[in-house]
């Protein structure tokens, strides 16, 4: 797994980033009689839920959704699109059977910095932020507004970043990768 798979970038229209970090190291796929799931289901029949925490949240394809039980084949009380506050392109949306389904990790409470640096010649820190200062948590996933003096006047550009927790005793890199500021949504 390259390590920026592991990190999913959904822009809103303020210059709000939304970070979904995913453990690849737990997953399951969709199984529901080989017609896949559609946007409404409040239970998603997998091949199996090892590993995944008794409730949390999960991620197939673009959709992040929270569930608050699970039996060895399912996940339940599931509430779809739990991203989509960002615009209906995170809503929930059917899935085929045999989507996977990647553990999103709690963050609350992890320490974390995130680089985010124009691509032009100085390459120049945008903003580096601990979660709890400018970043917020909110469900789990990281918003960061990089709305600031550095970025409010510029044309849409690419960026880069990089994305690293800090309190685990040494620094652990979750992901790095590149985004541009007009896209709706990178990996």
């Amino acid at each position: 797994m390259a390590i920026r798979d592991n990190i999913q970038v959904f822009r809103g229209e303020d210059r709000t980033l939304r970070f979904s970090v995913i453990d690849a190291n737990i997953q399951t796929k969709v199984r529901d009689g080989g017609d896949g799931i559609d946007e409404v289901q409040t239970t998603i029949s997998v091949v199996s839920t090892a590993g995944f925490a008794s409730s949390g949240r999960g991620k197939l394809d673009d959709e992040i959704f929270s569930y608050t039980g699970i039996t060895t084949t399912s996940f339940t009380g599931v509430a779809r699109g739990a991203a989509q506050v960002f615009g209906a392109i995170f809503g929930a949306t059917p899935h085929n059977e045999g989507t996977i389904i990647y553990a999103v990790p709690d963050v609350t409470g992890w320490t974390t910095e995130l680089d985010v640096r124009e691509t032009g010649a100085t390459a120049a820190s945008i903003i580096t932020d601990k979660v709890g200062s400018s970043p917020s948590v909110v469900n789990g996933l990281i918003d960061i507004s990089i709305v600031n003096a550095d970025t409010e006047a510029q044309t849409p550009d690419t960026y880069v970043y990089g994305f690293t927790r800090i309190d685990t005793g040494s620094n652990t890199v979750l992901a790095h990768g590149a985004f541009v500021i007009s896209q709706e949504v990178t990996r």
